[in-house]
């Protein structure tokens, strides 16, 4: 009804003003303009507001100052102003809360979230949009807040996290019988649809759905808005001339409206279009008036996308110096977006649509003229496409922040941390109950709400300073003699893999990541089956390992950096060298989640202390429910009993003063955090894993049923965040813990990139279900050698070889799926084998009794006739050998 108001308002105003009640003329102007803003009357509402402020000024009042700063900040948001937006709702807010008025308060970070969601600063905005539901926001307001936070969550690519949002706005319009609100939510699902390409012809409908009921309504600005969303995905579906002739008509009736300033998306769709049309001049010239747009509109998004889609333009034309222009200043602008972010999950999925830049940056420095000079570049950004999540929680780790923050800060992360372990242990060892899993839901984004707020108002956050990706150059610096970075990069329309020594850098051009995806999964298929022989390794051998031929011998290290879906894949198992051998049988490999890891992780010193042992084996538990999965249900998952003698074994090495040992029903997770709490040279956990691919901070290792308190016998990436390791070495002797989610640019996010945030220098782990047989022999090999002085990679590859030459493990299924991650060029400070003080006497009288007898045979110049029959040595690690 906003234009019978604007009609209705009018008339109050004039009639006000002509009888000189100010103070309703100033009201009316207010509530007049704001119908205005709402009718996309840009100038006019400013006009109005004009007067109003003059009018107050002849007698201010705070509480109509508030109601002034409110609608300017209205009117700008809805204008494209968003800087001036944002400074007008700050003034407003900081007045609001000086009047202790909790209603404007409410409406007016609803207000400042939308610019900030306009200006791209996600968190910040989702930060506004929960204080003010948290104040108890009610109406329209609160459906606008609850959208609007879905179109933070669809920018950071977090695709079902918008989708729930969206259906919930939707459902509360229609409760409310909002029919803009309604169509708005409409819209914003279609457009999530389209994003993620899962239905297409759905999303179409939708659009046609919601572009028809703000026509409707006579909303011009969000009809038009729509229409341009519906427009890319008729691009994405190769409808070129069409997506062309609706982005022109949208762009004509986004023009019309009077006051509204030019949206450089539209500019930079149309460029889109022609670039695909082959029509390359006029392609330049749009994607020029988007960059120039989104300059005057602080919009950085638009600015990366038109700067990105010139770059391309200026490659095909041949213009490489222009070409080159672009892609930095696309990739500086992403960067600059990027580092607003506070929260890891929000980096990665905000990163995803973003990697097809650098890797396009990457193929044009390796394909233009003098490639020679551009290979450290080129590694230069590939490595900035994947290192920044990582490095920047690995930095508040090790400034130990969280043990410096407030005790009742630290109180409120326990509290919800609890409440999740409470929710949780429901649903592990109950009967499933309604509602569940959207309570669990629930708690879980206020545990994210708490560590955005908690980044965004902290100064031990704020001032905390991150490192930057590691150059080639630095990471030469930290290669040893004998060692080679081996860093893949998969990407269209092919791959990179460089090869680093200490004196120089190869690289060389791969298959597509299509191709190498498809190997991948037909080569993986047959490995984790012990009843189906390996093959279709020798292709992938050769594409993968073919370019490490040169200056590779035996007695070298591999320090291999994945990408894509060989984060999933052993590649050291690869044919290699003679029929039958692999690269494992040649070099000792380790691998990292970027070569950046590599500077962090060896400038990173440890104290070393004595040797201690933290280990964990055959966990109790219950068997009432179906077994792991997703839901967080623990219950009916076997019991492991060959890794009690695993665990037992590894305490006999270290001895009972130094080792804390939980098994069967004392392997609990809360056994497990209280023994963590004293630091220990090498943690061991012999367990179930338990690997959500859709909720990865849901992965877990699966500890003892707990007999009550407020642990679940889950032990969450969240969690092991919280702890603080010191740990030379991590062993996780578990199904899949190597696995987690594969996110683009930062590799898996998974339980071992958990472990090295907690402090562990090292981690082995499992890329599959694992037998636990072959896992307790492999462990015994692997900590034999630890303490016979080798390095983490050699004894990790001398225990892998033991299992391939024996006759009962040699299918890959049993030995190749334990790998190394994170330092492998140093040992592990264990109990060397004399420290045993029970061999010592025996020893002892052994030698005593051969200096005897060699005493007697030189003195009868001949051997007494006993030695003949039989000699014992003692040896302190084995016992007696006849």
């Amino acid at each position: 009804g906003h234009e019978r108001a604007a009609e209705l308002l009018a008339r109050i105003a004039a009639l006000a003003t002509e009888r000189l009640q100010n103070r309703l003329a100033v009201h009316a102007f207010i509530a007049l303009a704001q119908s205005e803003a709402e009718l996309a009357r840009y100038r006019a509402s400013a006009a109005t507001l004009s007067r109003a402020e003059s009018l107050w000024r002849e007698n201010p009042d705070p509480a109509t100052g508030l109601d002034l700063w409110s609608a300017h900040a209205f009117r700008l948001t809805y204008q494209g102003e968003a800087v001036a937006a944002l400074e007008y709702s700050a003034k407003a807010l900081a007045l609001a809360r000086e009047l202790g008025d909790p209603e404007r308060t409410r409406g007016l970070l609803v207000s400042r979230g939308q610019s900030q969601l306009q200006l791209h600063d996600y968190p910040a905005a989702i930060d506004s949009f929960n204080e003010a539901l948290d104040m108890g926001l009610g109406g329209p307001r609160r459906i606008i807040a609850i959208a609007s936070l879905g179109i933070a969550y669809f920018e950071l690519n977090q695709w079902d996290q918008a989708e729930r949002t969206f259906l919930q706005a939707r459902d509360l319009a229609v409760a409310s019988d909002n029919r803009r609100l309604e169509a708005w939510a409409i819209g914003e699902l279609a457009t999530t649809a389209a994003r993620r390409g899962s239905n297409a012809e759905k999303a179409l409908s939708q659009f046609d759905e919601a572009i028809a009921m703000f026509a409707d309504l006579g909303d011009v600005r969000n009809e038009v808005i729509f229409l341009g969303n519906r427009a890319r995905l008729l691009r994405d579906l190769g409808q070129y001339e069409q997506a062309l002739a609706t982005n022109l008509d949208a762009e004509r009736r986004l023009g019309a409206i009077e006051g509204q300033r030019p949206n450089p998306i539209f500019s930079k769709n149309i460029a889109d279009c022609l670039a695909l049309l082959g029509r390359f001049e006029e392609a330049q010239a749009r994607y020029r008036l988007a960059i120039q747009q989104a300059k005057e509109n602080s919009d950085q998004k638009a600015h990366w996308q038109a700067a990105f889609g010139l770059a391309r333009v200026d490659r095909t034309l041949g213009r490489s110096a222009e070409a080159e222009a672009g892609y930095r200043e696309a990739l500086s602008l992403i960067e600059s977006l990027r580092g607003t972010l506070r929260l890891e999950s929000f980096k990665t999925d905000f990163f995803e649509d973003k990697v097809e830049v650098y890797e396009h940056y990457v193929d044009f420095l390796l394909n233009g003229v003098g490639r020679g000079e551009r290979i450290a570049h080129a590694f230069e950004i590939a490595e900035r496409a994947r290192a920044r999540a990582f490095l920047d929680t690995l930095a508040e780790t090790r400034a130990n922040l969280h043990e410096t923050l407030p005790p009742e800060i630290v109180q409120e992360e326990a509290d919800l941390l609890a409440e999740i372990a409470e929710i949780q242990s429901q649903i592990q060892h109950q009967e499933p109950q309604p509602g569940q899993q959207e309570e669990l839901q629930r708690a879980e984004g206020e545990l994210e709400a708490f560590y955005l707020r908690l980044r965004h108002e902290q100064p031990l956050f704020r001032d905390l300073r991150y490192p930057q990706p590691a150059s080639l150059a630095a990471i030469q610096q930290v290669l040893g003699p004998a060692e080679f970075l081996v860093q893949y990069f998969l990407a269209e329309p092919r791959s990179w893999v460089w090869i680093v020594s200490r004196e120089n850098t190869r690289v060389h051009a791969l298959p597509s990541r299509a191709e190498i995806d498809g190997a991948v999964r037909a080569a993986y298929g047959r490995m984790v089956d012990p009843g189906r022989e390996p093959r279709d390794l020798e292709v992938l051998a050769d594409w993968l390992l073919s370019p490490l031929a040169e200056g590779l011998t035996s007695s070298v290290s591999l320090l291999i950096v994945p990408s894509g879906s060989l984060h999933y894949f052993p590649i050291d198992l690869l044919p290699w060298g003679d029929p039958g051998e692999t690269l494992a049988d040649a070099a000792a490999t380790t691998y990292l989640p970027s070569a950046s890891a590599l500077v962090a992780l060896r400038d990173r010193a440890h104290v070393a202390g004595e040797p201690r042992l933290l280990a964990v084996g055959d966990p109790a538990y219950s068997s009432s429910a179906p077994g792991p999965d997703n839901s967080g249900r623990s219950g009916g998952a076997e019991r492991l009993p060959h890794t009690r003698e695993e665990v037992t074994r590894l305490a006999d090495l270290f001895g009972a003063d130094n080792a804390t040992i939980l098994l069967g029903a004392a392997a609990t997770e809360a056994g497990f955090k209280n023994a963590a709490q004293a630091r220990h040279s090498v943690v061991h956990i012999a367990s179930h894993g338990q690997v959500a691919s859709d909720r990865p901070e849901r992965s877990a290792l699966l500890f003892a049923d707990p007999a009550g308190g407020t642990e679940d016998g889950l032990l969450q990436i969240r969690e092991i965040y919280r702890l603080t390791l010191d740990a030379e070495l991590v062993t996780l002797s578990a199904c899949r813990t190597a696995m987690g989610e594969l996110t683009t640019g930062e590799g898996i996010t998974g339980l071992t990139r958990a472990f090295q945030y907690a402090g562990a220098d090292s981690i082995v782990a499992s890329l599959w279900n694992v037998n636990d047989e072959a896992t307790a022999q492999f462990m015994s090999g692997f900590y034999r050698r630890l303490q016979g002085g080798e390095t983490k990679a050699e004894a990790l590859r001398g225990a892998r070889l033991e299992l391939k030459r024996s006759v009962r493990y040699a299918h890959p299924y049993y030995w190749a799926p334990y790998v190394l991650i994170g330092e492998g060029a140093d040992g592990v400070h264990l109990p060397a084998p004399e420290q045993h003080s029970r061999w010592i006497a025996p020893l002892f009288l052994g030698f005593f009794a051969l200096a005897v007898f060699a005493w007697l045979a030189l003195k009868r110049r001949s051997w007494p006739a006993w030695p003949r029959a039989s000699i014992y040595v003692i040896c302190p690690a084995r016992g007696f050998i006849g």
